[in-house]
């Protein structure tokens, strides 16, 4: 009766725990949905980076901010196979910090007709403005699945997708 009672508990208790880890597997699925196009987008500046090196134009010390932005971004969201909200907190603020920077390169970019007309750096402009979107989606895809889960701590920036101020 005892072992009857202990199968029928284990029964009920089954399809609970098959259901929670297809969630969590779904949340893990949007969450590399989310960190490889980040982690590409990290690897393209960088290779933007090497080519603005060349001209004159850009300050140094702001491709460097920029630099070391895209490296620490795609080093943590590499390593954050595990989430919790210590973890992504911090990478969001990252990723903040690497499109201010970003765009304060594009201002660069746009006001230099030389650095404009360059079609290896206007290539790697618009795989980032692709990749961009690509992380939009993403992060709204991964911050839904963890609305849908009740993990609000575990989101991935601002629901609002608001972009983050530049300050010049």
């Amino acid at each position: 009766m005892k072992l009857l009672r202990i199968i029928t508990l284990l029964a009920c208790l089954l399809p609970f725990n098959i259901f929670g880890q297809e969630t969590l597997s779904s949340l893990d699925a949007n969450w590399l949905k989310l960190t490889r196009p980040i982690m590409l987008r990290s690897e393209t500046i960088n290779s933007l980076i090497k080519q603005l090196y060349k001209h004159k134009e850009i300050p140094v010390k702001q491709l460097n901010t920029l630099a070391s932005l895209s490296n620490n971004i795609y080093i943590n969201a590499k390593i954050n196979a595990e989430r919790d909200s210590t973890t992504i907190s911090p990478l969001n603020d990252q990723n903040n910090k690497l499109m201010i920077a970003l765009s304060k390169i594009y201002v660069f970019l746009d006001s230099s007709d030389k650095v404009a007309k360059n079609e290896k750096i206007q290539e790697m402009r618009y795989r980032i403005e692709a990749t961009d979107n690509r992380i939009y989606f993403a992060k709204r895809e991964y911050n839904e699945a963890c609305k849908d889960l009740n993990r609000m701590d575990l989101k991935f920036g601002d629901l609002s997708d608001q972009p983050p101020e530049v300050k010049f």
